[in-house]
Parts: structure tokens; C-alpha cells; sequence
């Protein structure tokens, strides 16, 4: 027999369909790290449970409280969550009793605040193994990205190092015979000698292309 049915789960959180997916969603990703009974009677049950944040993972969980009464044969259910919403009717409420409705009686165990406290410090890692980070490149689907930049010019230059660099800036253009020669280009490097950086280049083809 379960400890809480699915009728007086519907019963307790009315007609809100939001409440049944948002305690789902807390059921489906194992949320409730731990809960047992704080208090039993003939006609009484008190469940105690922590569920983590969803917007904290690895912060102290939500204390939550489910309580189930029976009197002359009706069931009434109640809650009361530690989270910011407070309203009883909250998705660590919901969930815990989700939880509950999978749950049977028989296999509930005592467990006092103390006791609970204990088993977050146990379990207090929980969030961490559960979400662990993983670098965005780590995706089957994420290309490594190569830089544009990532070959740089030869420290040795060959010899005709200006006839290869006129040849690519004209290759495609038509020009005319008379002007050509306006556009020929002359770098301060000595034929196979070396370029102490690559800036010195870079920056004699930014003067020639201002004037």
C-alpha cells in the first residue's frame, strides 16, 4: 500500500496542472535526496524529506514536510516547504509526495532532524556528482575552433618574397601597363634574411596601402 494515493495527491493540489509537472520534472531528475518518518499514529503520518535547489545545487537543501491525516475514514495531506515560495503546494512539496505515492508504507523508516542533518553531511557532494561542469568542446557536435592566426609568417623569408606578395595582391585585377608599376611593392627585408617580428611587415603594408 502506498502512503500517499494518487487520488489524494489530486485532491490536495487541486486543479493546477503546474504544480503536477514542476513536482515531475524534482521526481524524474532525483531531487529528493532523503526522507523517512518523523512521526507515526494510528491516525497520523509525518514525512520528512530534503529536496536540493534547482537553483542551487550544491547549497543546504529544501526541509521539506508532508503530513497525512485520516479522520472517520476522509485522508487530508498537507505540506510545508523551506523554500522562498512557501506556499505548501510548492514543487518540492509535490515531488516529495509523488515520491510518496511510489512509496509503500512498510519500507518508510524512522528518521529524526538530527539523523537528517547527519545524512545531508554525508550527501552534501550529491549536487556536484550529479551536474558536474564539462568544457563546451568536450559536445560531439562542437567543432574545435582553428585560428586564422595561428600560422604566422617564417622567420626566413624567400628570396623573391616581393614578387610573391605583388603577384597575390594583383592576381585577378587588370591593370593598366603604364600604372602598374605605382603599385609594386617594396619591404625593408634583405633578400633570405630575417625578420626580427612580424609586426615590422605588417606594419610597412598598412603604410604602403594609406598612400
Amino acid at each position: 500500500m502506498s502512503v500517499i494515493e494518487i487520488i489524494d495527491i489530486m485532491d490536495y493540489v487541486g486543479d493546477g496542472k503546474r504544480p503536477f509537472v514542476e513536482g515531475s520534472e524534482i521526481l524524474k531528475y532525483n531531487h529528493i535526496i532523503e526522507f523517512g518518518l518523523k512521526e507515526q499514529t494510528k491516525n497520523k503520518l509525518v514525512i520528512m524529506a530534503l529536496c536540493l535547489q534547482t537553483s542551487n545545487i550544491n547549497g543546504h537543501p529544501h526541509e521539506v514536510l508532508v503530513t497525512k491525516t485520516i479522520h472517520e475514514g476522509n485522508v487530508n495531506v498537507s505540506g510545508s516547504c523551506s523554500c522562498k515560495a512557501g506556499t505548501g503546494k510548492c514543487k518540492h512539496v509535490v515531488g516529495v509526495i509523488l515520491k510518496l505515492q511510489k512509496t509503500s508504507i512498510d519500507s518508510l523508516e524512522e528518521l529524526s532532524c538530527t539523523e537528517l542533518c547527519q545524512q545531508w553531511g554525508k550527501v552534501k557532494s550529491i549536487g556536484t556528482e550529479m551536474y558536474q561542469t564539462i568544457p563546451v568542446k568536450k559536445f560531439c557536435h562542437v567543432e574545435k575552433y582553428i585560428s586564422p592566426y595561428s600560422e604566422t609568417l617564417p622567420d626566413v623569408l624567400p628570396n623573391n618574397i616581393e614578387e610573391i606578395v605583388y603577384e597575390t595582391l594583383i592576381e585577378g585585377i587588370e591593370l593598366d601597363p603604364n600604372i602598374s608599376d605605382k603599385f609594386k611593392i617594396h619591404f625593408d627585408v634583405p633578400q633570405g634574411g630575417h625578420l626580427s617580428s612580424n609586426a615590422g611587415l605588417h606594419k610597412q603594408f598598412i603604410n604602403l596601402m594609406d598612400q
